[in-house]
């Protein structure tokens, strides 16, 4: 039997492709100078507290098809990765470029979500705000914010802050 309902799965998919959409817009520009511009899409990896992928999913509208088997091995490996490592909550704490590794993977409630397409604090703010979004009441989505701002606060990620005020500012005011 399946340990992910179709109802979830399609819940975690719809919920990273929204953020996914809102990261693009927030950061995307001309200059390029954070590496967001021309990204599209990737693909998304939900695993158990261990890394086994209990559900992948390619989200994009125009990537080629040599990135998506890319993005599909890189999230896969990053929940893998930060499974295995269970006094972590992210995939950034054990990143190691020199071996192909990156951040872009967090472990909340027992849950890994991870992500590839962006560079590798998108992937990881994507994912923080994406297991907010899929909180089933406003106590576990508090709970997983305090989750999230203590990865992103280890990461000194600069677009966790801001992508979860675009998405949440009506929630938590």
């Amino acid at each position: 039997m399946d340990p992910l309902a179709e109802k979830t799965k399609n819940a975690l998919r719809e919920a990273a492709q929204d953020v996914l959409v809102t990261a693009l817009h927030l950061f995307r520009d001309e200059k390029d100078e954070e590496g967001w511009f021309g990204r599209t899409g990737g693909a998304v990896c939900f695993a158990d507290d261990e890394g086994n992928p209990l559900y992948v999913a390619v989200i994009s509208n125009s990537c080629v098809p040599e990135c998506i088997s890319k993005y599909v091995e890189l999230c896969q490996e990053k929940a893998l990765r930060l499974g295995s490592l269970e006094w972590q909550n992210s995939s950034w704490e054990s990143r190691k470029p020199q071996k192909d590794w990156w951040g872009g993977a967090v472990r909340i409630e027992r849950m890994i979500y991870s992500f590839s397409g962006l560079p590798e604090l998108g992937d990881e703010a994507v994912m923080l705000v994406s297991s907010i979004l899929t909180a089933k009441n406003k106590e576990q989505a508090l709970l997983r914010k305090l989750q999230a701002e203590a990865i992103a606060e280890k990461s000194s990620n600069p677009y966790f802050e801001l992508l979860l005020n675009r998405v949440f500012q009506p929630i938590f005011d």
